[in-house]
């Protein structure tokens, strides 16, 4: 596991392939989705019920056997399990967001509400102000039903609340600013975002600084991957495409769980 967490991913595997407890299986595929192999992870993940396995579905570009997957279990989300919430939002939103590519706004919608998932129905939010990101969704399917009124509401609540610079959520925040005409604040936002993630690069560059600042439970190249996330994205908000594209990328090779610098790298495709 330490190995894990300093981003020794080939010493880590074989250290868990000669460990025969359950969480073994479920650290290597974890592995295997940092490094993008999705299908190897849910082989390992069949029948663990961990949360994961939805994860390796909706990066496998399968977001309905996520769904279903998730339909059909009971997390206990008071016994350690605090990034189900992400994972149920991640999955209704992935559907709604192939519903809206097929024009079929109104399963969209039907999709980002069941993503409106409250905190304490499914743990803590690890990222933080997911409500931001559900709601820009739900405002844009209500945009496409061709109802202003319910779709410039759900952009003024997700443009209210105070969310820290680090966070990749405030992207959704800024394109609800434009969306509601302030180009100006949300400009704000996306260049806030880019010192953010520049920061947290050259923070990088002392191990002493960098685990102080964000612990040791995350590995080094997660924590990297999340910074050019907020690069990425905001140098896609600023229209700088060719700079998004190669953050979102740099961000894919240092984790390819990262989905949303995937999901955002696909639109500029």
């Amino acid at each position: 596991v330490i190995a894990m967490r300093e981003g020794k991913n080939a010493e880590a595997l074989k250290w868990f392939a000669d460990c025969h407890r359950p969480e073994a299986k479920i650290n290597a595929a974890v592995i295997d989705i940092l490094e993008g192999r999705y299908k190897d992870a849910l082989t390992k993940l069949n029948g663990t019920g961990d949360h994961n396995e939805p994860l390796a579905h909706i990066l496998n570009g399968q977001p309905e056997k996520a769904v279903e997957y998730l339909a059909g279990r009971n997390f206990s989300y008071r016994e350690g399990s605090s990034r189900v919430r992400e994972v149920l939002i991640d999955a209704h939103l992935m559907m709604g967001r192939k519903h809206m590519e097929e024009r079929n706004f109104k399963k969209a919608l039907d999709e980002f509400m069941l993503a409106r998932v409250p905190d304490e129905e499914g743990g803590s939010a690890r990222a933080g102000a997911r409500e931001v990101q559900v709601d820009y969704h739900i405002g844009l399917a209500y945009e496409a039903l061709g109802n202003k009124s319910k779709a410039r509401s759900y952009y003024t609540m997700a443009a209210k609340p105070e969310i820290r610079d680090g966070n990749y959520i405030r992207y959704y925040q800024a394109l609800s600013q434009t969306k509601l005409g302030n180009k100006t604040k949300a400009g704000e936002i996306f260049n806030s975002m880019m010192d953010a993630g520049e920061k947290q690069i050259s923070s990088s560059g002392s191990d002493t600084d960098f685990f102080a600042k964000f612990g040791e439970r995350e590995a080094r190249n997660v924590i990297l991957s999340e910074a050019y996330l907020l690069k990425g994205l905001a140098c896609k908000g600023l229209g700088n495409i060719e700079p998004a594209k190669e953050n979102l990328e740099k961000a894919l090779e240092l984790s390819a769980g990262n989905l949303y610098a995937k999901v955002e790298l696909m639109d500029l495709k």
